[in-house]
């Protein structure tokens, strides 16, 4: 398998992926212009900040090894979940790759809650509509875009104003429930 996941998880209060692989992230997402891109708000603007955001309780991050190439090229995180939806965030590292991303959305949809049913129906995705390679990216991924925009929705402090907000979603298909025979059904109506 070229992609592999490295889930972000403490173990005797130690954290399995060292500070300096985390900080050599940050690194390649501020050299790539992406930082900013992805935490628009203002909220994380330092390596010291994006390794306590991914610490964080709440906050279920992993990174995508290319075995081709021997280094990570993806890094995501949800949060905000419950009910059968998680927000999921990622960044690419260098050139996006369709497979790490199908990785990303696989490893989470392979959640489980206590009684063995998947622990998450949808992904769910807020993208601030000036980012338009994001969108395109979520696209590419097989998010589905809501219309219209919100508007000024995501306080976008590096480009000083409110912008709208794109909302997107992915469901997993788990054979034949009720919200995957609506969307059969949606997708033979249009066709």
């Amino acid at each position: 398998m070229r992609y592999e996941v490295f889930p972000l998880v403490a173990e005797h209060g130690q954290f399995n992926i060292p500070d300096e692989v985390l900080a050599g992230i940050w690194n390649t997402m501020v050299a790539e212009g992406k930082a900013q891109k992805v935490f628009y708000n203002g909220y994380v603007t330092s390596v010291y900040d994006f390794i306590n955001f991914l610490k964080t309780g709440g906050v279920i991050a992993i990174l995508i090894g290319d075995n081709e190439t021997n280094s990570f090229c993806h890094i995501a995180w949800i949060s905000d979940y419950g009910e059968g939806h998680a927000c999921l965030h990622h960044c690419s590292l260098g050139k996006f790759k369709r497979g790490a991303a199908k990785a990303i959305l696989a490893y989470y949809g392979q959640f489980k809650n206590s009684t063995g049913e998947p622990t998450f129906e949808s992904m769910i995705g807020i993208t601030p509509e000036n980012n338009e390679a994001a969108v395109r990216v979520a696209r590419l991924m097989g998010f589905k875009m809501l219309s219209p925009t919100i508007p000024m929705l995501c306080n976008d402090v590096y480009a000083g104003q409110k912008v709208g907000g794109v909302i997107s979603y992915y469901q997993y298909e788990r054979g034949d429930t009720s919200w995957a025979a609506a969307e059969k059904a949606e997708a033979n109506q249009a066709a």
